[in-house]
């Protein structure tokens, strides 16, 4: 093509200057490399950079300039080229170019500075390579046939925790995924749709676990932290929390997030167009399952149950994070019992705490404290959600007291002075309950920060007749006073 094109400049010097010879030209130079690459079939426009410059310099090089713009904007390139709408510059037309569907994409007849836009619409006429559509180009006299690959990208999603009827568009906090992608028509390579990179849409906060909390994190691979490569794969791990305004204690469970991921095409005629996965991501809604051992003394007033620790939604995976029951204070009364009332806040009186009473009293203000390690939290199950490795003992134990009023010279308010002072003389045998809330928390089993999600509440009623039902976050069991005992 460029000895056509060292015609079409030699015909524009000679419309220039009709006297024309090389021999005693200020072309001459120029021509000489101009040949030597015509023969050799190796053409490249910087060679002839000194000759055109020697051209411009000497005093008849402006009746040339128009012949030397000619060549400067055609040597070395191919007759068409093409610029995708974000491409920063032309580029030549070699072969099938791939093209993002719906894509409008600009050419370039090199040799007359002309342009046209053509939107490829339609996939390859075959779900292979092979099957290239081709669009005739019209440029005045001259048809461009070209060829194009005209694919769609769609994302594909592993889920390292994959089980059956999960949600294909929900995560929970901090579950890892794969990501890669898959191609129409199939077996379009990364490198040929134009480098295929993996990134988290919107701004991504400038500290690590700031944006690690907020946004997840991508990184090559389940082993490797490095930042993905253009290979149109990557790793994802889902946002440890999902909601930066949670209050310190409790902060809410069952609350969800969005995390959008984008692969993005970074060079070729679709240079910066992608496509998004957009996940729902979900704090854990822990819940308890009563199951055997259940427990009760028989004629005692008394219930427990083991407690199995189940999390939803249940279409989605935990096990990336771990689970532990922080703190929590006991609080026992007579049903229906009131406290003092303060009436200084009239009209609407205040309530002020009591004096603990009731059968369950004799516990005492008990604290819960954090339990001694966090429990790692099985794979998803879509019939019951992620369950907890390990069980609570939940158990209500009976009052030794009890059916008689409370004497603080007698066991267990015998080593709790304070305690049996406040409780000497009262009844046991009336309708009482227990409330203990206690502090349910997760955190990503990597990190040190955790989130305080819920109250699981511990509570114990004892009826006129001495039936006891005890439950906790969900679960219950009730034993009637004259059941067998068991434990």
């Amino acid at each position: 093509m460029s000895q056509a094109r060292l015609n079409a400049f030699l015909l524009k010097v000679q419309t220039a200057n009709t006297k024309f010879t090389e021999s005693r030209s200020c072309l001459k130079a120029l021509l000489k490399v101009m040949r030597q690459q015509v023969a050799s079939g190796n053409f490249s426009l910087p060679p002839l950079q000194p000759g055109i410059l020697s051209a411009q310099q000497d005093k008849r090089g402006a009746k040339y300039a128009t012949a030397i713009q000619y060549v400067q904007q055609t040597w070395g390139k191919a007759t068409l080229q093409y610029k995708g709408p974000n491409q920063p510059a032309f580029t030549d037309v070699t072969g099938p170019i791939y093209v993002l569907k719906n894509t409008q994409v600009t050419f370039l007849e090199t040799d007359t500075t002309t342009q046209q836009t053509h939107t490829f619409t339609v996939n390859s006429a075959s779900n292979s390579l092979a099957g290239a559509v081709t669009a005739n180009l019209v440029f005045g006299p001259n048809t461009h046939p070209v060829r194009a690959i005209v694919f769609e990208l769609q994302p594909h999603v592993e889920f390292v925790d994959d089980f059956f009827g999960r949600s294909a568009s929900d995560l929970g906090v901090n579950e890892h995924v794969k990501l890669e992608f898959r191609s129409v028509p199939l077996n379009v390579t990364a490198a040929q749709a134009g480098n295929l990179l993996w990134g988290i849409h919107g701004t991504i906060p400038p500290n690590a676990d700031t944006a690690r909390k907020m946004k997840g994190k991508l990184q090559r691979a389940a082993g490797n932290t490095a930042a993905p490569l253009a290979d149109g794969t990557a790793y994802f791990i889902a946002p440890w929390a999902t909601d930066a305004n949670w209050p310190d204690s409790p902060r809410p469970s069952g609350r969800s997030s969005v995390s959008t991921l984008r692969l993005t095409i970074q060079s070729g005629a679709s240079t910066g167009l992608f496509v998004e996965q957009t996940f729902t991501v979900h704090t854990p809604q822990a819940r308890m399952v009563a199951t055997a051992p259940f427990r009760h003394v028989h004629g005692r007033p008394s219930a427990g149950f083991q407690g199995d620790i189940y999390f939803d939604p249940k279409n989605v995976s935990f096990h990336f994070i771990e689970f532990q029951e922080g703190r929590g204070t006991m609080v026992a009364k007579q049903t229906g019992f009131r406290g003092m009332q303060d009436f200084s806040t009239n009209p609407t009186p205040r309530q002020l705490p009591g004096n603990p009473s009731g059968y369950f009293a004799w516990e005492g203000a008990r604290v819960h404290d954090h339990t001694g390690s966090w429990v790692n939290i099985l794979r998803g199950d879509s019939a019951t959600g992620c369950q907890l490795n390990g069980s609570d003992d939940v158990y209500t134990a009976p009052n030794p007291q009890w059916p008689n009023r409370y004497n603080s010279a007698l066991a267990p308010l015998l080593t709790k002075p304070d305690l049996g002072q406040l409780l000497h003389g009262k009844e046991t045998n009336i309708p009482s309950e227990l409330s203990w809330k206690i502090f349910w928390k997760y955190k990503a089993q990597d990190l040190a920060p955790s989130v305080t999600s819920q109250q699981a509440e511990h509570k114990s009623t004892m009826d006129l007749n001495g039936n006891v039902t005890t439950s906790k976050a969900g679960a219950s069991h009730t034993c009637n006073l004259n059941d067998p005992t068991v434990a």
